[in-house]
C-alpha cells in the first residue's frame, strides 16, 4: 500500500487481513531506492498506490518488475501510465476497473 490513509485504503488492509495477505506499508518520506528496495525484498506481486504515487512506482522498473505483476491506482490513470506499464508485461487498473472486475 502506498498513499495516504482514505477509504480505498482501508478496503484493500481489510481485504488483505481477511484474507490472510501480508500487507507492506511504503511510505511518501522514503525515495524511490527505498521503494525499489522494499518491492523487491517483500517479493511484492500486487501494488495499491494513490493516484499520485504511481509516478513513483514507475520509476522503480525495471528491476521492480522481477515480482511486481499488477499496480492498482486508488484514483485515474494516464495513457503514459498503461503504456509504461504494458512495455513490461504487468496489468495496471484503476479503483473503478479493479471493482467492475470482481462484481
Amino acid at each position: 500500500l502506498y498513499g495516504a490513509n482514505s477509504p480505498e485504503w482501508v478496503i484493500t488492509m481489510e481485504a488483505c487481513n481477511a484474507h490472510g495477505i501480508y500487507c507492506v506499508r511504503l511510505y511518501d518520506t522514503l525515495g524511490a531506492g527505498a521503494i525499489e528496495f522494499i518491492l523487491c525484498h517483500a517479493e511484492v506481486e500486487i501494488a495499491f498506490a494513490e493516484e499520485k504515487k504511481v509516478a513513483e512506482l514507475l520509476k522503480t522498473f525495471p528491476k521492480s518488475t522481477e515480482f511486481l505483476k499488477t499496480i492498482v491506482s486508488f484514483g485515474k490513470l494516464t495513457q503514459e501510465q498503461k503504456e509504461e506499464v504494458s512495455k513490461y508485461g504487468l496489468s495496471i487498473y484503476s479503483w473503478d476497473e479493479l471493482l467492475s472486475l470482481v462484481r
